[in-house]
């Protein structure tokens, strides 16, 4: 009689769209030595984020944008870690990202003018809106999972301090480090070498899903009444977070 397969445990690593999901995705993934099989819950679609599938482990990361409450109903899942950014950086990124036709054809269906790109993603991340799961707004989706304890980390620490950061992750998910495999995951992950890599490989799609990958960038890009209501609607959250408003 054969084995039974070992169930694959899955890690989550879950955030608003436009948080860093995807290269946190791979960067976790390369140095926990795991492979990124897909967008949790749809794992047959085409996800810009699948990396490692030759990586033998019996942990499997998925990356997501489900809400808490969406989330836990998915169970069963071995851990999750959610990752937080900036909501003026989130704006920004979302703004060059999604393609604005589609806000456009909602509002044209209300008789509404049509918004330029920033202003459309300014009222999604407030309100909520037609983009994808961006549907409720940032705050919500952010509460939702610090309000119900989960463990998080900042996408500007990620950037900042990689190896603090995937530290604290190992020990969350219950992984010894490895340090030298850890450092070899954070050069290969940096922007400049995994966007190079994706060149050469002609994978465009995924060259150009990798934009620029700093923080702090909002104040170049948005109005300064965009930035404002932003800090008005976020303010208390944000400081919550340990971002300057």
């Amino acid at each position: 009689m054969e084995a039974a397969a070992t169930e694959e445990k899955k890690i989550i690593v879950c955030g608003y769209p436009k948080s860093g999901n995807t290269w946190a995705s791979r960067l976790i993934a390369e140095t926990l030595n795991c492979p990124v099989k897909g967008f949790f819950g749809a794992e047959n679609q085409r996800e810009i984020a699948k990396e490692g599938k030759n990586r033998q482990s019996e942990f499997a990361l998925y990356k997501a944008h489900q809400r808490h409450r969406v989330l836990k109903e998915m169970q069963p899942y071995h851990s999750v870690i959610y990752i937080v950014r900036d909501v003026r950086d989130v704006t920004v990124s979302g703004a060059h990202y999604f393609n604005k036709a589609k806000h456009d054809a909602w509002r044209d269906e209300r008789g509404l003018p049509h918004l330029d790109k920033f202003e459309a993603m300014t009222q999604t991340v407030i309100k909520g809106g037609v983009y994808g799961h961006c549907r409720r707004p940032w705050g919500q989706h952010v509460r939702g999972y610090l309000d119900n304890g989960a463990f998080y980390i900042r996408y500007e620490d990620l950037l900042a301090r990689p190896e603090e950061v995937l530290t604290r992750i190992h020990d969350h998910v219950g992984i010894p480090a490895d340090t030298d495999r850890m450092q070899q995951a954070i050069q290969n992950q940096s922007f400049d070498v995994a966007k190079a890599r994706y060149e050469e490989k002609g994978e465009a799609r995924k060259a150009n899903f990798l934009r620029k990958g700093a923080s702090g960038g909002y104040a170049d890009e948005l109005t300064a009444d965009q930035i404002e209501r932003l800090e008005t609607a976020y303010r208390p959250l944000l400081e919550r977070l340990g971002y300057t408003v």
